[in-house]
């Protein structure tokens, strides 16, 4: 049987064992948190993660909030970062109103220096409050935020749903913390790892989002929701973390998703839904499939997902867009093959000559669709970028919405196990304009780690300086703008 592991940390702070005697045997009211992050939704659509932790809690008769930092703050944007204390100021003040017993905080990579600033105010103004963090940096760099932030307590590590019940309903019956899978934490001097919780097999099991839960929601107000239907990937490209964040894929039966969009059009009167899967065209059939019911409900839906050159025909999406699909987006990441081979795409000329082909067929058929390019691979030369950069300029001409960027190293990345290894090595990008999503709020503050601002770093190229390498974009960003 596996066993809890530990290693010595300093001890800071209030002690773990005296917050968890405070929980003991009580309905511990619990408030999960997401920084704002400004992803562009206008009106915000509120974060799924922390949803499906809240419902699942709820179902099970926990008293618990769900405060989505971009609906408390939802008209300011990141680009104005002298609003940062602001935004904390308005997410401190929601989370106290509803006095919490345990703070549960889930970030991304690019809202992470949102979270570590407000997990410490708020261990300041309440230190003998619990403080759970989850999400990418939990997952993928648990030592380094046990060491950046001694404020945080416990660590939720990949899945959380149930992760989370089970910490909850041990804290509540005085168990043991080592028997709850999936979880770090402390423990004096020590850090203690606990062995990994078996992934959720049948994601049918997941509740539909009690969206009630969350404060400043409001119906009428949100005319666009977004929906998962799947977690994992088949894939291994090497900038991505979604294998290694869900593992293997697991996927939403079709009656279940149509159940889910069923729901949210009576409960809410949504009728227009973004499915957030990494990938969601896994196959042509599961495709076909979807758009067949949907079709058979006569449910007049709009929708729009993410697809894969090579797991896509054209002919299956204008099937999609005869059902609602308004947007398909997929990445096409580079014209060179030696690129596309590092990438760790199966048969790179096979799909680049897909991808130009999907393209064409886009732009004679009037496809609506977004195509992703990528550059500053440390392989790639000046003409291997350039290249890339006439394609997607030549498309552009023709109307096609194509986004290009910098190449960004990502904690749970195959790309960031080459950087812990010491195989590539990160340079800070000069253009601000180049920083993608590093804008954030407190963003500034912490960006000289690369673990927590990743997208103020590019992986030094072998063939040309970073400052050429920017450049060779913004030279293309001039010329289309």
């Amino acid at each position: 049987m596996m066993r809890a592991r530990a290693e010595t940390l300093k001890e800071t702070g209030i002690g773990l064992k005296s917050k968890l005697k405070s929980l003991l045997r009580k309905k511990n009211k619990i408030t999960l948190f997401f920084p704002s992050s400004n992803p562009g939704n206008s009106p915000p659509i509120p974060n799924l993660g922390i949803g499906y932790i809240g419902t699942v809690l709820h179902q099970h008769g926990h008293p618990v909030h769900c405060i989505d930092g971009n609906l408390i703050s939802p008209g300011i944007s990141t680009e104005q970062s002298h609003l940062a204390e602001t935004v904390l100021k308005e997410s401190i003040e929601a989370i106290e109103k509803t006095e919490p017993d345990i703070l549960g905080v889930g970030s991304w990579t690019t809202n992470f220096p949102l979270a570590a600033e407000l997990i410490t105010e708020f261990a300041r103004r309440f230190p003998g409050k619990l403080i759970v963090l989850g999400g990418y940096q939990a997952t993928f760099l648990p030592r380094f935020v046990l060491e950046f932030l001694p404020q945080v307590d416990i660590l939720v590590r990949g899945e959380g749903e149930y992760t989370m019940l089970d910490l909850v309903q041990t804290l509540q019956r005085g168990g043991r913390l080592e028997d709850v899978k999936g979880i770090m934490y402390r423990q004096g001097n020590q850090i203690v790892e606990t062995p990994g919780r078996e992934l959720i097999r049948d994601l049918n099991q997941l509740p539909f989002i009690n969206y009630s839960l969350f404060a400043g929601f409001a119906s009428h107000a949100s005319p666009c929701l977004r929906i998962l239907t799947a977690r994992g990937c088949p894939f291994r490209c090497v900038f991505c973390s979604c294998k290694a964040f869900w593992h293997k894929i697991r996927m939403r039966s079709v009656e279940n998703i149509i159940s889910e969009i069923k729901y949210l059009r009576d409960t809410h009167g949504v009728r227009a839904f973004g499915i957030c899967d990494d990938l969601f065209a896994v196959s042509e059939n599961r495709v076909l499939q979807f758009c067949k019911r949907l079709r058979q409900e006569q449910l007049e839906i709009s929708w729009s997902f993410n697809a894969r050159i090579d797991t896509l025909s054209p002919s299956v999406a204008e099937v999609a867009l005869q059902s609602g699909a308004t947007s398909i987006k997929f990445g096409m990441e580079s014209t060179s093959i030696k690129t596309l081979k590092f990438i760790d795409k199966g048969k790179p000329a096979e799909y680049l000559r897909k991808a130009e082909e999907w393209i064409e067929y886009c732009l004679s058929h009037n496809v609506p669709c977004n195509v992703s390019t990528i550059v500053g691979f440390p392989n790639e030369t000046k003409a291997d970028i350039e290249n890339t950069l006439k394609l997607v300029r030549r498309f552009v001409d023709k109307g096609l919405k194509m986004y290009t960027g910098l190449l960004i190293c990502y904690p749970g990345t195959a790309l960031w196990g080459m950087y812990e290894r010491g195989e590539i090595k990160l340079i800070k990008i000069r253009n601000k304009i180049l920083r993608r999503n590093s804008s954030g709020f407190f963003a500034g503050k912490y960006e000289h780690l690369p673990e927590c601002v990743p997208n103020a770093w590019m992986v030094r190229n072998e063939h040309l300086s970073g400052p050429m390498v920017e450049q060779l974009l913004l030279n293309w960003i001039g010329a289309v703008a």
